[in-house]
């Protein structure tokens, strides 16, 4: 059941009143600056899953400990739609989000990049 929603400048699961059996969604926009392979890195205890454009680009489903999983899009110079899904069972909490670019090394993705709702 959704509990809640706001608008946020990066992929921050903060402190909530339940520590255990919670979701997340994020979706908006990022911005890409050049055309070519990104790189996107999710690593998350529990459950996640990065999508582009509506294409799942990383799955890191499952219940377990802190685990990175990884996937590549070939983009285009401009904004696309982004979502990254995350939820916790039970147990400890993290989700960490970032990029490569043809252009930049490994990354989070910077706030100034995203447009969160």
């Amino acid at each position: 059941t959704l509990t809640s929603t706001s608008t946020i400048a990066g992929f921050d699961i903060g402190e909530r009143a339940a520590t255990e059996h919670f979701a997340y969604v994020f979706t908006g926009f990022v911005r890409v600056d050049d055309d070519g392979d990104t790189t996107f890195f999710l690593t998350s205890d529990d459950g996640s899953r990065l999508l582009v454009d509506g294409a799942v680009v990383v799955d890191n489903d499952g219940d377990h400990g802190a685990v990175e999983a990884s996937g590549t899009a070939t983009l285009t110079a401009g904004a696309h739609a982004i979502e990254v899904d995350y939820y916790n069972d039970t147990g400890a909490a993290s989700l960490v989000v970032e990029w490569q670019g043809p252009t930049f090394a490994r990354e989070p993705i910077p706030g100034d990049h995203l447009l969160l709702d």
